[in-house]
């Protein structure tokens, strides 16, 4: 009789730690909890300490061996990716990373991670290119059942939280419970391949590919390095940096080798943290307020200050552009006078205003003509309304004026380049120009490969 009491009250309490053990289910630190969005992106460092909503304030159901509150749902769906984070400047780098969280304001969302990710001197003083690699491991989906909407979520808020919400100002909500609320959140583990290289007009998306691959073996389809080489010491106008989030990470080191890679991926499903963000994870404290009138306080003192405060970089002042030629080759130039009288310059003006030319173009009779590469230097917009109208013109030599004329109609490329700058000024451009031979009905080809750049 003793032994069956002894064994019932050993039974009770196995069950009642049984219990307490399935209730730590995965993302319980993460799901409704506030979030700083100028912090890092999709990182536990940026979840603040206080809670906002109680859930022992619900019931609870049975989830595979966990137990987690009824308006809790959480999905096992382990799956493997790349996801692609990028910018021609570290503002366009910090909206692709806000639009994928649906956050719409010009503002500097995951500042965090730009400064992390980035040599934070190189944000200010250069105009550079911004890539980052998420090697994703996923585990779980985690998410808060916010029907019909998120004022569903009030009658689970913290108790602390309320009274606070009372009492103190926006600013303390802000700061010690966050920007916004994590309603749907992927756990799991993530390396993060952060690429930065300074703008010459040169880079493309196969040299970021060429440098991760080379020092990480990291592409689209996964990892596959196997001796884990530091960077090429040729690559004085690149960044690569490695920051790891879940698994092992006492594994890793800025050489990571296929073989700690995966000793890393092996840790993650014991090790899953806050991984990523979907289009519905974050929404603003203040959509779980019933008051309307502490809702209006937060949403001001958000869109009116911190907003204001959390601005957008500004960008290095660029004053100097250059336009480079990188190729340009007159095809039929055979032809009647253009067999005799074959030879070319390239003019280039500004603002209607030749300003310099080329050495006549080089080749032999017969054969197509060429000029060696290329540039020209001018003074870029500084300010807002300036603008420059520039000018390539491809003109023939040594031939009748008609033909010249002709060549100055048809034969050219302009360029009104306006103040702020586009990023597109710095992306290869291809451009085709046909000059008409009056005498004979023949057509001379000149094929012009150019590209803008910051001048050096």
């Amino acid at each position: 009789m003793k032994n069956l009491c002894l064994f019932s009250i050993f039974l009770f309490y196995s069950v009642i730690i049984l219990a307490q053990n399935n209730t730590n289910y995965p993302g319980n630190d993460v799901i409704g909890r506030g979030y700083d969005v100028f912090g890092e992106y999709a990182n536990k460092s940026s979840i603040k300490d206080y809670p906002i909503l109680d859930f022992t304030k619900c019931t609870t159901k049975n989830e595979g061996k966990y137990v987690i509150p009824s308006i809790i749902l959480l999905k096992f769906d382990p799956t493997k990716d790349i996801k692609d984070v990028s910018g021609s400047s570290i503002n366009d780098y910090s909206k692709s990373l806000a639009q994928s969280v649906n956050l719409k304001a010009n503002a500097f969302f995951f500042a965090g991670s730009a400064n992390s990710n980035f040599n934070y001197n190189s944000l200010q003083t250069e105009k550079r290119y911004y890539q980052t690699k998420m090697d994703r491991n996923l585990q779980w989906k985690i998410s808060l059942d916010t029907r019909p909407d998120t004022l569903a979520l009030a009658k689970y808020l913290d108790e602390t939280f309320k009274k606070e919400l009372l009492t103190k100002s926006p600013e303390y909500i802000f700061e010690n419970y966050g920007t916004h609320i994590i309603v749907q959140a992927l756990l799991g583990g993530r390396i993060d391949f952060s690429y930065s290289e300074k703008i010459t007009g040169n880079t493309t998306q196969s040299d970021v590919e060429s440098v991760l691959s080379g020092r990480y073996g990291i592409l689209k389809g996964g990892y596959s390095n196997s001796n884990g080489q530091g960077i090429n010491s040729s690559l004085t106008n690149k960044e690569v940096k490695l920051k790891v989030i879940g698994g092992e990470t006492l594994y890793i080191n800025e050489d990571l080798s296929s073989e700690q890679y995966n000793t890393w991926a092996a840790g993650i499903p014991n090790n899953s943290t806050l991984c990523d963000f979907t289009n519905n994870s974050l929404i603003p404290i203040w959509s779980i307020v019933t008051d309307k009138n502490i809702r209006k306080k937060l949403s001001d003192y958000y869109n009116n200050v911190l907003l204001i405060n959390n601005h957008m970089p500004s960008a290095p002042e660029i004053k100097k552009l250059s336009l480079v030629v990188d190729e340009v080759y007159i095809k039929n130039s055979c032809e009647n006078y253009f067999k005799k009288y074959g030879e070319f310059q390239l003019l280039f003006f500004i603002n209607g205003k030749q300003v310099s030319q080329s050495q006549e173009s080089k080749g032999t009779e017969g054969q197509d003509c060429y000029f060696d590469k290329m540039s020209f230097t001018f003074d870029a917009p500084t300010k807002e309304g300036e603008f420059v109208n520039i000018e390539l013109r491809v003109i023939e030599n040594d031939t009748p004026a008609r033909d010249e004329l002709t060549m100055g109609v048809n034969g050219k490329i302009i360029y009104n380049i306006k103040y702020p700058l586009s990023d597109e000024l710095y992306k290869k451009g291809y451009n085709e120009l046909f000059k008409e031979d009056p005498v004979a009905g023949k057509y001379c080809e000149a094929n012009v490969t150019y590209h803008l750049q910051v001048a050096d």
